[in-house]
């Protein structure tokens, strides 16, 4: 079924989605980027030197002659690697770390952390 407009029929009026939304977009964009903060710093900080710390210990402990001492590349490559799968590790799991950190920066962009409840209007209890 297709639809035909005339020439001089005058275009439906369409509402702006959320992201599109000059006020409220604005601070979805906000929260995106503290979340996306509050994951960063938590894999630079914690992870990344815990997967580098775990893949020098193996390179002490493989002789010169095993299978398993770093090559040069390895060697070169292993930071950019432990940073990946640091990435990977925060951004797909959950980390009450990354939540916590994440409530933090929100209360001091003075934004409402998700979940919290809204003291400010009253509730049957407080009437």
């Amino acid at each position: 079924m297709t639809h035909a407009i005339a020439a001089n029929s005058r275009p439906a009026l369409r509402l702006l989605p959320l992201e599109r939304d000059p006020i409220r977009g604005s601070e979805r964009v906000v929260r995106e980027r503290i979340r996306e903060s509050a994951q960063q710093l938590v894999a630079d900080a914690l992870v990344t030197p815990f997967l580098a710390q775990l893949r020098e210990s193996v390179g002490q402990f493989s002789g010169e002659k095993s299978v398993f001492k770093q090559t040069d590349a390895e060697k070169r490559l292993g930071p950019v690697i432990d940073s990946g799968i640091a990435d990977s590790l925060v951004t797909r799991t959950k980390w009450p770390l990354v939540d916590k950190v994440e409530q933090s920066l929100l209360a001091r962009a003075g934004l409402k952390p998700v979940g919290a409840p809204d003291l400010t209007r009253p509730t049957e209890s407080t009437r």
